[in-house]
């Protein structure tokens, strides 16, 4: 089973080996977030566990976020935030006796992912977040190898932007996991009005006003551009265009294997090419980062911000509170690709991904075809964290410290994932709610269609109650669904009640 202290001497043990690169060179910070961590592993009450993850929260995010940009500013605002943040929880608590904690659970989403991440037996399926900046950087050097492009200038600017950017992964999961729920208490503001309006009556009270919010036109600007912001993506050009005559130049001298991604450049070719071909090439061999306003993506985020979802409002948040979204120097032209001069390419890059990525979580709209951006794993790994997921779900005003137990493996290139109730303490406890809700999820979050052949999952919800022993499972890979109960498939679409999901002969699966 995967539970706390697991995971947690996972991440000690990173530690000890300098695989935090946040945390590497930094000795008393190293040693603050060690005691923390051990002092988390030792909490025996919901109190101790609270108090030491307010503390380990707060330290996390700092190193985590001063690694990417020395610039604190913002600080102190966004941890008073956490602060009110983690008191207002009790409110909730309160309000919703199925109310799970988020001030602990943003830490285990964290640590979590980084022993799924790293650990070699989930590497099939968790990929390189870094992969199309390695191969580029990698090209880049080929040409400078061959001498068709000059080290110096902006090339070397974009090949050291793409390894600042490798340096920086870690702090991005890192504030990515910490901050996603920031937002969440405005969507439980709902549930409060609600509770708020079955007491008013008694007293005769009729006429009483909900708290409503709604942002004013002076506010518009940057709401605007902050979602315009966390829109953009970066396109890595690495030839300009050439004319067709040079199509053969092209071929004789570039080969890229379509199997293994493999490019390479014959350099013998290159020493039999005339004058006048030689300065074709090298005018064709130009690297360049071009901006993407990606209109889909600012339209599902813009909806998101209408309908209040807690990711994007959680990102907003962020980009309000740190001075570090604000100043990141970043100007271009709109048709035109980006110089380094005006662009701190790693620096804006990671403010795009982690907001984008916070965004993302619980976006109408967002789908997976590879675990191999820090979206892809924060959604996952969110939805996988269950061990440590505090509720009030006897309805007794007791706190529930496990909802289920947790067993993540490989086997055969597929992520299995059991969710195994056996809590007799809850009342009412369904495995076929939660399978139900699973699959719902899933079946949305993953573009099946599209999906790598590395993304393969079986999740399996697995009653141990005296009133449910049954199997559910979900099988999920690329053109594949299939729902099974005790061994019996399921038509999807009639088990889930929803013609939103096709049936698995839809997907074009033969039995």
């Amino acid at each position: 089973m995967v539970n706390e202290n697991i995971v947690l001497d996972y991440y000690l043990q990173l530690i000890a080996d300098n695989q935090i690169e946040f945390l590497v060179g930094r000795e008393s910070s190293k040693t603050a977030v060690i005691d923390c961590v051990n002092a988390l592993k030792e909490a025996d009450t919901i109190h101790q566990k609270i108090e030491v993850a307010k503390k380990l929260w707060k330290l996390l995010f700092e190193t985590s976020m001063s690694f990417i940009d020395k610039d604190k500013h913002g600080y102190d605002g966004l941890f008073a935030y956490f602060d009110e943040f983690v008191d207002f929880e009790e409110l909730i608590f309160a309000s919703d006796s199925f109310y799970r904690d988020h001030t602990i659970h943003c830490l285990w989403v964290y640590f979590l992912g980084e022993y799924l991440y790293r650990h070699k037996e989930f590497s099939f399926f968790f990929q390189d977040m870094m992969e199309e900046y390695k191969i580029a950087s990698s090209i880049i050097n080929q040409f400078i190898d061959a001498d068709l492009l000059d080290k110096e200038g902006t090339v070397a600017g974009v090949v050291e932007s793409f390894a600042e950017q490798e340096k920086c992964q870690g702090a991005i999961r890192c504030i990515t996991a910490l901050a996603h729920d920031l937002g969440y208490p405005l969507k439980k503001i709902q549930k409060i009005n609600k509770s708020i309006s079955k007491i008013m009556p008694h007293f005769s009270i009729e006429n009483y006003q909900e708290f409503k919010f709604n942002y004013t036109t002076s506010q518009l600007p940057f709401i605007e551009k902050f979602l315009e912001f966390i829109s953009m993506d970066f396109a890595i050009n690495l030839f300009k265009g050439y004319p067709r005559k040079y199509d053969v130049l092209f071929k004789r001298i570039f080969v890229f294997d379509n199997k293994t991604g493999e490019f390479t450049i014959q350099k013998e070719e290159i020493a039999k090419l005339s004058e006048d071909e030689e300065e074709a090439l090298r005018a064709m061999v130009s690297p360049e980062i071009g901006v993407l306003k990606g209109i889909p993506k600012y339209l599902r985020y813009a909806d998101d911000f209408e309908q209040q979802r807690h990711g994007i409002l959680s990102a907003f948040l962020l980009a309000k509170k740190l001075w570090f979204f604000r100043t990141i120097p970043f100007s271009y032209i709109l048709s035109d690709h980006l110089t380094m001069e005006h662009v701190d390419f790693h620096r804006v890059n990671a403010g795009i991904t982690i907001l984008s990525a916070i965004a993302d979580h619980t976006s109408e709209g967002f789908q997976i075809s590879k675990i191999n951006t820090p979206a892809a794993l924060l959604t996952i790994v969110d939805e996988l964290e269950e061990f440590s997921r505090i509720s009030r779900a006897n309805q007794n005003r007791q706190y529930i410290n496990q909802f289920c137990k947790t067993n993540l493996y490989a086997k055969e290139d597929w992520l299995c994932i059991d969710f195994i109730f056996d809590n007799q303490e809850i009342e009412n406890l369904n495995p076929e709610i939660a399978f139900i809700g699973r699959c719902k999820r899933f079946l949305t979050l993953f573009d099946i269609p599209n999906l790598d052949d590395s993304v393969k999952i079986r999740l399996r919800c697995i009653g141990q109650l005296p009133a449910n022993n049954n199997e559910y499972m979900l099988e999920i890979s690329k053109n594949y669904a299939k729902i099974t109960v005790n061994g019996v498939e399921q038509n999807i679409p009639g088990y889930l009640k929803s013609r939103h999901f096709y049936a698995r002969d839809e997907f074009g699966i033969a039995d």
